[in-house]
């Protein structure tokens, strides 16, 4: 939890540095089209729902059907300005997970953090050129090893078939 208010804070203080702004009309025809791309809600039965008591329950309509996407959205609007650039609604819809939420203040959230993430933060980076610093690059090594020696014992291991318990008992 302090993990998670430390790193709003730093998402938030990224965005001040780098005036990341959105534009209002922008962002919401992307929400507007995120919302009406929500997936189906879990199908209706036709029979209707069944009580405890096993009697038949009156069917409940299904929910309406979400509303067609925008023809005329321009995939070229800006949502998000940033010192040093700009993204359209076609950039990013890429950092929009499938697990997006799909209320527009939820999204908003959402979009900011992962532009953080995703393209300020390495800006930051490359300003500060922390990638130059050597204490960090051996930090970096030993962390590409560790994930690669993680990989190859999990290949070894699904590669090899468990000891038949009958074999052994058997043996002994």
């Amino acid at each position: 939890e302090k993990l998670s208010e430390r790193l709003t804070q730093y998402y938030t203080s990224l965005g001040q540095q780098y005036t990341l702004q959105f534009d209002e009309a922008g962002f919401q025809a992307l929400a507007a089209d995120w919302a009406a791309q929500a997936p189906p809600e879990a199908e209706w039965s036709a029979m209707g729902m069944m009580s405890h008591a096993g009697h038949q329950m009156p069917k409940r309509a299904p929910p309406p059907a979400p509303p067609a996407p925008r023809a005329s959205l321009d995939p070229q609007q800006v949502v998000v300005t940033y010192q040093g650039g700009r993204l359209t609604i076609e950039q990013c819809r890429p950092l929009l997970q499938a697990n997006a939420p799909r209320s527009p203040e939820a999204l908003r959230n959402f979009l900011f953090n992962q532009l953080c993430r995703q393209m300020l933060a390495p800006l930051e980076i490359g300003r500060l050129e922390l990638l130059k610093i050597p204490a960090l690059q051996e930090g970096l090594e030993k962390a590409k090893r560790r994930v690669l020696i993680r990989q190859l014992q999990a290949q070894m291991a699904a590669q090899v078939s468990q000891p038949n318990a009958n074999a052994v008992r058997i043996y002994f």
